[in-house]
C-alpha cells in the first residue's frame, strides 16, 4: 500500500495505544489480587475496563460523527493520562476501587483506539481498504512487546510495586496525543455516486451485517474470556512464575496482530468468510489444546492459536462490516458494530474470573465453545443467504 499519512500516523499511535492496553491486561489481574486480597476479584479490573469500552463506544462514534475523529481521539487520550495518573494514586494508597475506576476510564481510551482501523479505511481507496485495516491491526506487534516491557520495567521502579508501570503508561499516553494532533479528518473516499442513507431497519435485515458483526463480538468474547484470567490462572492455579506468564502474554499479543502482515493475502485466496472460518478453526484448536496441556507449553500454544483466531475473525469481520453501509451510514453500523461487541466482551471478562475460581482453567474453555457453535450457525446462514440471492439474480 502506497504512503498514507493518516495510516502512518494511526499505525504509530496503535503502537502505544495497545502497549498501555495490553500493560493493564497484564498487571490489572496480579494488582487486583493484592488489592483486594482475594483470586475471586483478580480479573475484575480487566473486565471493568472492558466495561468502559461497551459504555465508551457508541458515544465515542457519535461524537466523531460530530466533531470529527481528531478532536475525540485526543479527549480519549487525555482520558487516559488522567486513568494513568488516577491509578497511581489508587496504588499509592492501596484503594481497590479508585483502581477500578482507573481501568474503566482506560476501557473508554481502548473505545477511541478501536475506532482507528475505521478512521485508516476512510482514509484510503476502496480497493485498499482491507491492507489499511491490517496495517493498523499489524501496529499491535510492536505493541505485544513494548506493553508488557512498560509494566515490568516500572514494576521495581518506584517504592510502590507496579506504580511506576503507570507512570511510565502516562509517557506513552502524552505521545500518543502528539501523535494524533497529526491526523488529518477526511471524508470517505468512494468511486461511487453517494446514494442516500437507508433505514436501519433495512440494514437490520442483511444477514451479512450480522455476519460481520458476529465475527468480532466472538472473536473478542472467546478471546478476553480466555485471555483475562490466564496470568492469574498460570500463578496460582498451576504454579508458573510471573515471567512464564509474561511470556506467554506476549507471545499470544503477537499472535493477535501479526497474522496482519498476510491477512490481505487469505483474502484474496480464501475471501472474508473463508478467513472467518479459518479463524473460527483456529479457536476450536486452542481450546483443545488448553485441556489437554497446563504446562507453560501448553499456555503458550493455547494463546497463541487464540491471537491468530482473534486475528482472522477480527480482520474478517471489520473488511465485511466496511462493504455493508453506503456513504453517510457508516458511523451509524460502526456504532451498532462496536455496541455489540464490546458488551459480548464485557460479559466474557467477568465471566472468566468467576469460572475461573469455581471450575478452574477447564471452565474458563469450555464456555468458548457455544460461542463459536452460535458464529458457524451464522456463517452458514449468510452463506446459505448468499446462494441464493444469486440464483435469485442468475433467473430474472
Amino acid at each position: 500500500m502506497r504512503f498514507n499519512r493518516n495510516v502512518a500516523v494511526l499505525f504509530l499511535a496503535q503502537i502505544l495505544g495497545f502497549s498501555v492496553l495490553s500493560s493493564t491486561v497484564l498487571i490489572a489481574p496480579l494488582i487486583g489480587v493484592a488489592l483486594s486480597h482475594t483470586r475471586h476479584l483478580a480479573t475484575l479490573p480487566v473486565a471493568l475496563t472492558i466495561v468502559g469500552t461497551a459504555l465508551g463506544v457508541v458515544p465515542v462514534t457519535l461524537l466523531m460523527r460530530r466533531f470529527g475523529r481528531r478532536a475525540v481521539f485526543l479527549l480519549v487520550a487525555a482520558i487516559a493520562l488522567a486513568a494513568c495518573l488516577l491509578a497511581l494514586q489508587a496504588l499509592h494508597i492501596r484503594d481497590f476501587r479508585l483502581f477500578c475506576a482507573a481501568c474503566m476510564m482506560l476501557g473508554v481510551f481502548a473505545a477511541g483506539v478501536m475506532q482507528f482501523r475505521f478512521a485508516a479505511m476512510e482514509s484510503v481507496a476502496p480497493e485498499r481498504m482491507a491492507s489499511a485495516a491490517s496495517t493498523i491491526i499489524f501496529g499491535g506487534i510492536v505493541a505485544a512487546w513494548l506493553g508488557p516491557e512498560l509494566a515490568f520495567t516500572g514494576q521495581h521502579l518506584l517504592p510502590i510495586e507496579y506504580a511506576g508501570s503507570y507512570l511510565l503508561l502516562a509517557g506513552a499516553v502524552l505521545l500518543f496525543g502528539v501523535l494524533l494532533a497529526g491526523f488529518r479528518n477526511r471524508p470517505l473516499i468512494t468511486d461511487v455516486q453517494v446514494e442516500p442513507p437507508r433505514p436501519f431497519s433495512e440494514l437490520l435485515k442483511m444477514p451479512t451485517l450480522w455476519l460481520a458483526i458476529s465475527a468480532g463480538a466472538v472473536g473478542y468474547g472467546v478471546m478476553s474470556g480466555v485471555m483475562t484470567p490466564t496470568s492469574v490462572s498460570m500463578h496460582l492455579l498451576h504454579g508458573h512464575s510471573d515471567a512464564d506468564a509474561k511470556w506467554v502474554i506476549q507471545s499470544h499479543i503477537a499472535a493477535m496482530f501479526l497474522p496482519s502482515l498476510f491477512a490481505p493475502w487469505l483474502i484474496r485466496r480464501l475471501g472474508m468468510r473463508g478467513l472467518i472460518a479459518l479463524g473460527m478453526a483456529a479457536m476450536f484448536a486452542a481450546l483443545i489444546v488448553g485441556l489437554h496441556n497446563t504446562a507453560v507449553p501448553g499456555y503458550w500454544t493455547t494463546l497463541i492459536l487464540l491471537g491468530m483466531g482473534w486475528n482472522f475473525l477480527f480482520t474478517g469481520g471489520t473488511t465485511l462490516l466496511g462493504q455493508v453501509p453506503r456513504d453517510g451510514e457508516q458511523f451509524r453500523v460502526q456504532a451498532f458494530n462496536e455496541g455489540i461487541i464490546f458488551p459480548v466482551q464485557a460479559l466474557a471478562s467477568f465471566a472468566s474470573g468467576w469460572l475461573l475460581a469455581l471450575w478452574g482453567w477447564s471452565g474458563v474453555l469450555y464456555t468458548g465453545v457455544p460461542l463459536l457453535g452460535i458464529l458457524l450457525l451464522v456463517l452458514l446462514f449468510e452463506g446459505w443467504f448468499q446462494r441464493r440471492e444469486a440464483q435469485a439474480t442468475a433467473g430474472t
